[in-house]
């Protein structure tokens, strides 16, 4: 079994934009460090109405939709928070 680091957070944010994507699923410092991921990329999400949820694993996201149609399984950032 794979160890965890206890100050990264697994979220699914399912997204706002009515052109897509359905969602956002990747591991984050914070909710505010998971916005800013999402918008460095240069989607769009509105903070006030996305839906969250934190510490989801897998195998808790829509088995029919998000998961035979999800793009690569990982997220590359460097650094750590100040």
């Amino acid at each position: 079994m794979a160890k965890t680091c206890p100050l990264l957070i697994p979220f699914w944010i399912k997204g706002t934009d009515p052109l897509g994507p359905f969602g956002f699923g990747f591991t984050g410092w914070s909710i505010e460090d998971a916005f800013a991921l999402i918008k460095k990329e240069g989607y769009r999400i509105d903070e006030l109405r996305a839906i969250l949820r934190a510490n989801i694993r897998p195998h808790q996201v829509d088995r029919n939709h998000v998961a035979p149609n999800s793009g690569p399984a990982f997220f590359v950032a460097f650094g750590f928070p100040a």
